[in-house]
């Protein structure tokens, strides 16, 4: 077979592999290959130096007095973990009082809240007693308002009609006024010629002193004319009389003249 280098199926070229090159037998394991080192006495020499000082650490180490003053250093090691221990238990065991007392506080803080929390429900369901009542006095007195509402509602259709029949009286109170005007207009002019006449045959005459009594008799005797003249002009048709003590005819028109 031929030495040549060959492509791979990755296209990458290989050699191939060479036989490794065997040690000597005397040659330590951890001295094979070694380029430095290619006799074999000196290989023997390192191999004795190196077991020799193995065997002188071991001898160092094992020995009575050092491993004395490791023990005693590993008590003093152990007494100082110990101190430090009992150090660290206390501060624990200060820290577990300071947390038990705060629990303690708490728990009292929790049982005295929990006294303000039955307080103060029990002030709710007295505040809700209160609202309840309160609430059924603001219905009734919503019922109450509509009934006055009512009330108020009627009141003003009332006073609207009371209003129209106001209205409707003080219009009518007007036509009657103005028919009573007209009423008296009317007993003026149909009762003006008679006048002397009557206080002719009442107050006339030479032995009428007082016309007041005269008048208060015509005026009780016929209180027609205290309704239809005024007495200003009953006085007048008195004081026309007076002169002459005797009736004073009436003209051809049949009205008096004053």
């Amino acid at each position: 077979m031929s030495n040549r280098p060959r492509l791979a199926k990755g296209g990458f070229r290989w050699h191939k592999a060479k036989p490794l090159q065997q040690a000597p037998v005397t040659t330590p394991f951890f001295l094979w290959h070694s380029p430095y080192l290619s006799t074999q006495g000196f290989a023997n020499f390192l191999q004795f130096v190196i077991i020799v000082l193995t065997a002188w650490s071991f001898i160092v180490y094992f020995k009575p007095e050092q491993q004395l003053k490791r023990t005693e250093q590993a008590l003093v090691d152990t007494t100082k973990l110990v101190a430090n221990q009992e150090k660290l238990m206390a501060a624990q065991k200060i820290e577990k009082d300071k947390l038990e007392r705060d629990v303690k506080a708490v728990k009292e803080q929790m049982v005295d809240i929990a006294a303000q929390r039955d307080a103060i429900a029990l002030e709710l369901s007295g505040k809700q007693a209160e609202l309840d009542t309160a609430a059924k006095a603001v219905s009734g007195a919503n019922l109450e308002l509509g009934k006055l509402k009512g009330l108020l509602g009627k009141a003003n259709a009332d006073i609207h009609a009371t209003r129209d029949e106001k209205a409707r009286i003080e219009r009518g109170l007007q036509g009657f006024h103005a028919q009573v005007v007209l009423f008296r207009q009317e007993m003026r002019e149909r009762m003006w010629p008679s006048l002397p006449a009557y206080f002719a045959s009442r107050c006339a005459g030479p032995d009428i002193s007082n016309y007041s009594e005269c008048l208060a008799r015509a005026l009780v005797a016929e209180p027609s004319f205290t309704y239809t003249f005024s007495k200003k002009e009953i006085a007048s048709a008195l004081d026309s009389l007076r002169p002459y003590g005797k009736l004073i005819k009436p003209r051809k028109s049949g009205v008096w003249k004053k």
